[in-house]
C-alpha cells in the first residue's frame, strides 16, 4: 500500500475505547483506554521533532481522575497490540504526564535520545495503561488525554 497522505492529530477522551470504572492495583500497569487503527491508516504515536534547538513535538497529557474528583497519581506506558489482541509490543514506557506540563513525545531519531517509533497498522490498537502507587478506582470519563499521533492514510 502506498501513503497518500501524512499528518498530525491529537487524540482525545472521545476517540478513546474505556470502561466507564478501573481498579487501579498498587505498582500494576492496567490498561485505562485504547484507540482502534482505521482502515487504511497508519499511525505513529508522536508528532513533531527536537532538532537543532528548535521543539515542534506534540504534548502527551493524562489526567486519571477517582470518583472524588481527585487526580491519581501515576505512570503511563503506552503500548501497541495487534488486531486479534494477541501480540503486543510496548512503544513508550514510564511516561509521568500529568494533566497540566505534560510530556513532550516526537517521531523520534533526531536527537538520538528518542527511539525512531513503531507505526501501528490498520484495525491494530494502541493502549494506555497506567500505574499507581496506592491502588484506587479511576473514574476514566472524567479523566482527560491528549495523545499526539502522526498518521499515514494508504492507498
Amino acid at each position: 500500500m502506498a501513503i497518500t497522505s501524512n499528518y498530525t492529530k491529537t487524540l482525545l477522551i472521545g476517540d478513546m475505547t474505556m470502561a466507564t470504572t478501573v481498579t487501579l492495583p498498587a505498582g500494576e500497569y492496567v490498561p485505562l483506554m485504547k484507540f482502534q487503527v482505521p482502515f487504511k491508516n497508519q499511525y505513529f504515536v508522536g508528532n513533531g521533532t527536537l532538532y537543532l534547538g528548535n521543539d515542534t513535538r506534540g504534548t502527551f497529557k493524562l489526567d486519571v481522575q477517582t470518583t472524588a474528583p481527585a487526580n491519581i497519581p501515576g505512570v503511563s506506558r503506552l503500548r501497541y497490540a495487534d488486531a486479534n489482541l494477541i501480540n503486543s509490543t510496548f512503544l513508550r514506557e514510564d511516561i509521568s504526564a500529568d494533566a497540566v506540563s505534560g510530556v513532550k513525545v516526537g517521531i523520534g531519531g533526531q536527537t538520538g535520545l528518542e527511539k525512531p517509533l513503531v507505526g501501528v497498522g490498520e484495525r491494530s490498537y494502541i493502549f494506555v495503561d497506567y500505574a499507581t502507587i496506592a491502588s484506587a478506582v479511576a473514574t476514566v470519563a472524567d479523566s482527560s488525554i491528549q495523545l499526539p499521533v502522526t498518521i499515514n492514510t494508504l492507498s
